[in-house]
């Protein structure tokens, strides 16, 4: 929270580039605010290289006025280190350590500005958007481990029932190969709950 409570903090900008702002930052005035959430969000996953996959996750944040009334622009303040050299703020920082994505390692995250189109809306009216899109990638060693390292053993045991002598005992070859087919379709059973859909 800001000043007496508030939660906004209204300045001039300054160090502004007109260039990367889009407007005379003379005359723009930053709305600051600082505001905790606690939000879930949904990505529809595209499961064609399962489980080598990589995953671009979106969030879009939408201006409710018009491009004139109010625009996202990142805050470019710098912040010194210990080693007296000079770096960017956390501007819209994607913190890994509290993820509950366990089973998927961060890679890389990117900020865009951008304007919405205007004949999707409604109104006719052009939004400023700022869109936050970060790559994660799948953990596939458990799946390896877990998934197709069993399922080759089993697929190798099926061929030990060629080992047994063919005229004598075609029962206990027979027998062998249903039990381990049984054995497959019980597995894959058992892993059908564990695989995303």
């Amino acid at each position: 929270p800001f000043g007496d409570g508030g939660l906004y903090k209204v300045e001039l900008l300054k160090d502004f580039d007109q260039v990367l702002v889009g407007f005379d930052p003379n005359r723009g005035y930053f709305a600051r605010s600082k505001v905790e959430a606690d939000i879930t969000f949904a990505e529809e996953l595209e499961l064609q290289n399962f489980p080598v996959d990589c995953q671009d996750f979106t969030i879009v944040m939408r201006a409710s006025r018009g491009r004139e009334t109010a625009t996202f622009a990142p805050e470019l303040r710098t912040t010194e280190t210990s080693a007296g050299l000079r770096r960017p703020s956390d501007f819209v920082r994607v913190d890994p350590s509290y993820s509950v994505l366990d089973e998927w390692e961060f890679h890389n995250s990117r900020i865009e500005f951008v304007f919405s189109e205007q004949e999707k809306s409604r109104s006719t009216t052009q939004y400023h958007m700022m869109k936050i899109r970060f790559k994660m990638r799948r953990r596939y060693a458990v799946y390896f481990w877990n998934l197709i390292i069993y399922m080759f053993a089993i697929a190798l045991l099926s061929m030990s029932a060629f080992a047994l002598p063919a005229p004598q005992n075609r029962g206990d070859r027979l027998n062998l190969a249903i039990t381990l087919l049984l054995t497959a379709v019980a597995f894959q059973y058992l892993l059908s709950n564990q695989l995303p859909h």
